[in-house]
């Protein structure tokens, strides 16, 4: 059954309505009584934000972030529609320098396509709720950027869990190194049976540096 997500999606054609079901299915398994911090980055015309935002009625709040002003308007416009302004908040910015984002995330949606992907997700990983915190990746393509940056993020224990679609879905990692299989289409990958030793030399460690502040800012509101 489509909804207003499906509809914005196919409108803008980033999104599959695999994506939408899958976003809106981390949505609706948090607790209601548990406030819900979500950022969007690279959010676009706005499927995801609102696939988010027309799953939870309340107690929940989302930081889009988009590079692009153009596109950040239509974002602006689909939440404004959807009469959730005062439940979405804009950055118009680079997705890993935006001026002003919530210190702590428990939804990371990334559809960046971008060479610096990894880092990108490495920079926000810190924000990212320990223990019941989610990330959704987009785009995760055979042979692309975004597969490759999934890939080295795993095995280098920073994050865990499989593909859905061509999306993916999963948590922080362990910490360890893993033999992990790369992303594949259909279902979630192990992320625990899996584990190896940790090798003898030091393993890999991100960048745990909170992003610069130096971007401009847009609020929601639909405005030019």
């Amino acid at each position: 059954m489509t909804c207003i997500a499906h509809n914005v999606a196919a409108k803008f054609g980033y999104l599959t309505f695999a994506d939408v079901d899958a976003i809106q299915a981390v949505v609706t398994e948090w607790p209601d009584e548990k406030p819900l911090n979500i950022v969007d980055l690279g959010c676009g015309g706005g499927a995801a934000t609102i696939s988010c935002l027309s799953a939870r009625a309340e107690n929940i709040h989302v930081w889009g972030v988009e590079k692009n002003q153009h596109d950040s308007r239509y974002a602006s416009l689909e939440v404004q529609q959807l009469g959730r302004r005062q439940d979405f908040t804009l950055h118009v910015g680079d997705a890993i320098n935006p001026q002003r984002n919530p210190a702590s995330v428990d939804f990371l949606i990334v559809d960046v396509s971008d060479k610096n992907l990894e880092e990108i997700i490495k920079a926000w990983l810190p924000r990212l709720e320990k223990e019941n915190g989610r990330i959704w990746i987009g785009s995760v393509t055979e042979g692309s950027v975004v597969e490759k940056a999934v890939e080295n993020l795993v095995k280098a224990g920073k994050i865990k869990g499989g593909s859905v679609g061509n999306g993916w879905v999963g948590g922080h990692g362990s910490g360890r190194r893993k033999a992990t299989p790369k992303p594949r289409t259909g279902g979630i990958m192990p992320s625990s049976s899996e584990e190896e030793e940790p090798p003898s030399e030091p393993s890999a460690t991100s960048s745990d540096a909170e992003p610069e502040s130096d971007t401009t800012e847009a609020q929601g509101d639909g405005s030019a």
